[in-house]
């Protein structure tokens, strides 16, 4: 888990430095498979793109990596309190694999209202050996907190702009 999770630093790193490993990588196939060749400006573009804005501010280039490290902590921890307070105790990795589904359905895009992230966390949990209906708490959870936390921010911004209307 820990070289996996060093592998995206590795290349930020070998980037950083002029050194290129998926452009690399991806030239000799486009060369065999000319489709491929698109994908390997792009893919060349975006890794020159990374070295450039490393070298022009490395500072705020690596505070930003730091935040990026930061975020996806707190959301380990996170979900990893909302299955506590659902009564079950997940391994890292297990916690990882479901935390990984949930973010995948969340970023398909189909709307939210199928019930996919529901769906991933049954598949996700049935997968661990878990009851899949922990599962389905847990993505119900989910769409409750994101509920209130939208509804904080419309009153919030409500009161704003009625405060702006007032003072006009």
């Amino acid at each position: 888990a820990a070289t996996l999770l060093a592998l995206p630093l590795l290349f930020l790193g070998l980037t950083a430095r002029g050194v290129y490993p998926a452009s690399r990588g991806l030239t000799p196939l486009a060369r065999r498979w000319p489709r491929l060749s698109s994908l390997a400006a792009t893919v060349a573009d975006s890794e020159q793109l990374i070295g450039r804005t490393f070298r022009a501010a490395p500072r705020t280039f690596i505070a930003a990596v730091v935040i990026t490290i930061i975020s996806w902590a707190a959301l380990i921890a996170e979900y990893w309190l909302m299955v506590r307070f659902l009564g079950t105790a997940l391994t890292l990795p297990q916690l990882i694999v479901a935390l990984t589904a949930a973010r995948i359905s969340i970023l398909l895009l189909l709307p939210a209202g199928l019930g996919v992230l529901e769906l991933s966390q049954a598949l996700a949990f049935g997968a661990l050996g878990l009851d899949p209906a922990l599962g389905i708490s847990l993505g119900l959870l989910i769409r409750a907190r994101d509920t209130a936390l939208g509804l904080f921010g419309l009153w919030w911004g409500g009161r704003a702009v009625g405060q702006w209307a007032v003072n006009r």
